[in-house]
């Protein structure tokens, strides 16, 4: 068995890690390719729900786990798209599961993956935003840095509350985990207006893999960024980042988020063919 967390833990100079090595090579295109040796920490309950459970005793292989992605917000680029996957074969504490991340100009190719038991879109999905806020800030090199924040705000998320989910059209109860992973950080202003993201994730026994939703809620920030900073940020060279920060400081204020994306289960399948 290999717990997730690991992904978590390891650098993000190395892109050749026993478990993952293939989500972060393709995320870094590339890097160093030497083996990071890896200490195992103490895990949050939190954590251990979302990275050491056997979210995938419950499918079978030759089954296929079917999520459906959406983002809206205020930046114009909102889309929606769907996620596969392909559960290959093993024993249920030790699966392979293979991928459909995305489709067209948005696909990632990720390689198959062995021995797993969590739900692996607990890992990509995170990776995913780590990578895509990196690149939205311009600064790729902090990516493990906000890995961190994000396994740390998931450790320090006390609560595990009561949820229901829907599955074929009924109701389903679940676990509900919230946290806010740059809300204490020293260096959230980096973030500008993405330093108040707040994730939720649901999680059921009941639904197939377990995973039933993970939202990303980017909400109105409390002060507009200061104009010093945006003069930084353009005399740094990151116009494309000033411009969205200039859109969001003209912006009324509003309860709404200034983006959600959504990924949530939506059904499993019985032949596991990838044309499905």
């Amino acid at each position: 068995m290999k717990s997730l967390i690991f992904t978590f833990l390891l650098s993000i100079g190395a892109a050749c890690f026993a478990i993952f090595s293939p989500v972060l090579a393709i995320e870094q295109g590339g890097g160093d390719r030497d083996q990071k040796a890896v200490k195992a920490l103490p895990l949050s309950p939190v954590q251990k729900l979302v990275f050491d459970q056997f979210h995938l005793k419950n499918v079978m292989p030759g089954q296929t786990l079917h999520y459906l992605f959406e983002r809206k917000g205020v930046f114009g680029d909102d889309y929606t798209d769907k996620i596969d996957l392909f559960i290959k074969g093993g024993a249920a504490e030790a699966r392979t599961v293979g991928f459909r991340f995305f489709s067209g100009n948005r696909r990632r190719p990720y390689q198959d993956l062995t021995e797993v038991t969590s739900n692996p879109l607990l890992v990509l999905y995170f990776n995913k935003d780590v990578w895509d806020l990196a690149r939205r800030i311009k600064a790729r090199g902090v990516a493990n840095y906000l890995r961190n924040r994000i396994l740390d705000g998931m450790g320090k998320a006390k609560e595990i509350t009561k949820s229901v989910c829907v599955l074929a059209g009924r109701e389903v109860p679940g676990q509900r985990i919230v946290f806010e992973p740059y809300g204490a950080d020293e260096n959230r202003h980096h973030l500008v207006h993405y330093s108040g993201i707040r994730y939720e994730i649901v999680l059921s026994d009941a639904v197939p893999g377990a995973l039933c939703e993970i939202r990303t809620v980017v909400p109105y920030p409390e002060e507009k960024t200061p104009a010093h900073f945006l003069a930084k940020l353009k005399k740094s060279g990151m116009f494309s980042l000033a411009e969205e920060v200039e859109k969001v400081n003209k912006l009324t204020q509003t309860a709404a988020p200034l983006f959600v994306e959504r990924l949530v289960f939506d059904r499993v399948s019985r032949t596991g063919r990838e044309g499905d």
